[in-house]
């Protein structure tokens, strides 16, 4: 039996932002030969940018979790209980980046992904544990964890409150 699960989510900035963190490394590097000041402040920026990323954490004897944000090698988040999810299930997201121009030109870039969720018992409420590009991993990915976390597979179906059935009437 698994102890912990750990899974990264990836950077916190976007792949554009991360390039310019990069660019910032290299230009720190080369500028701390003749002003060293600027090319420390560079370098610092750059792997402040290029090496932050987000996760979760799991602890599964403790039945906690944990959503942390990770900078310069602290990770930093709150441990909550894991009682109020009771599912997990596996969706199908489409993230998308666009980048302006001052031409007015836009260059978009999207890719598709499966992610797999904790969901509570209202479906209303969803924390991300893992994405994946294929969606058989996914789903594979799901089934296990919910032999190790103790969890149904379900299939999303939010249940529409009182509240939501009002906002949607008021449009």
């Amino acid at each position: 039996m698994i102890q912990k699960i750990k899974n990264s989510h990836g950077t916190i900035f976007p792949p554009a932002l991360v390039f310019a963190g990069y660019v910032f490394l290299v230009f720190g590097i080369i500028s701390v030969i003749s002003i060293w000041i600027a090319g420390m402040i560079l370098i610092i920026l750059g792997a402040f940018i290029c090496f932050s990323y987000s996760g979760i954490e799991i602890d599964v004897t403790e039945k906690k979790y944990r959503e942390y944000t990770f900078y310069f090698g602290i990770k930093s988040g709150k441990w909550m209980q894991l009682d109020r999810f009771s599912f997990l299930t596996v969706l199908c997201n489409r993230e998308v980046y666009e980048v302006h121009s001052r031409a007015n030109v836009t260059t978009s870039d999207s890719e598709k992904f499966y992610d797999v969720f904790m969901l509570d018992k209202l479906h209303r409420e969803k924390l991300l544990l893992k994405r994946f590009k294929n969606a058989e991993l996914a789903t594979e990915y799901a089934k296990k964890i919910s032999i190790e976390l103790n969890m149904e597979c379900a299939k999303y179906n939010p249940v529409l409150t009182t509240a939501s059935k009002l906002k949607r009437y008021r449009r």
